[in-house]
């Protein structure tokens, strides 16, 4: 123990300057770290804004929408599509993880059909059915007399989606398809980096203590704040 005090004063100026060098080297760091993070965000930002939907073949030959999202806040989210935070907002979520906004617009298969009817003063009714596997669509024209109606019976749309976010970048497929995408939007919100924290450790410290003449070496438990310098 006593070497060691003996050794912490010989050496207690070369050991604080070393500490000041590896706090300053950690700051620069920490500071080149944050710049080339802002650059990184700024850049995916630029692409999310200005880029459109991109294409591809599916394993199956699905069609594939890839559209990047936004990096940031609720903040950066409120700037580049206040409608959509207003949204979030009414859906009472907070500090959600991901947003994501779809608009999609079902085109189905044009169908004509054409019939011959005679003069009559009968009931003429005519059905017709344009389902398949992904809408059923069907009812029937009727004539009577000179009245023409037209009934439809059944008119719905099976639509699937899958959805998956990898990188920032969220992938969206259906095996519909008739299915179209106008529009895919929304924001990455990453967790919140907590600069201070409270710890408690084993301490070693040299200096002065009350009703000490000299300084000594301290060693024992300590109660800290601590900043974060560096976080990967």
């Amino acid at each position: 123990m006593k070497e060691l005090a003996q050794w912490l004063k010989k050496y207690a100026t070369i050991l604080i300057l070393g500490a000041l060098l590896v706090v300053s080297v950690i700051f620069g760091v920490n500071q080149f770290m944050d710049k080339r993070n802002w650059k990184k965000i700024n850049n995916n930002n630029i692409t999310a804004l200005t880029d459109s939907i991109k294409y591809y073949k599916g394993k199956n030959g699905e069609l594939v929408a890839e559209k990047t999202l936004l990096l940031g806040d609720m903040n950066t989210l409120e700037l580049a599509n206040k409608e959509l935070a207003d949204k979030i907002e009414d859906m009472k979520l907070h500090n959600p993880q991901q947003v994501v906004y779809i608009e999609t617009e079902i085109v189905n298969e044009v169908h004509d059909t054409a019939w011959i009817i005679q003069d009559t003063d009968t009931l003429v009714k005519k059905d017709f059915d344009f389902s398949n596997q992904w809408r059923t669509l069907n009812g029937f024209v009727q004539l009577k007399d000179k009245d023409l109606s037209l009934s439809i019976q059944e008119d719905k749309v099976l639509v699937n989606y899958v959805l998956a976010i990898k990188d920032n970048k969220v992938y969206l497929t259906s095996d519909n398809p008739y299915v179209q995408y106008n529009d895919i939007q929304g924001i990455t919100l990453p967790k919140t980096r907590k600069n201070f924290s409270i710890g408690v450790g084993p301490a070693i410290s040299y200096g002065w203590w009350p009703g000490m003449s000299k300084p000594s070496p301290f060693f024992g438990v300590s109660l800290g704040l601590y900043y974060n310098l560096l976080q990967f």
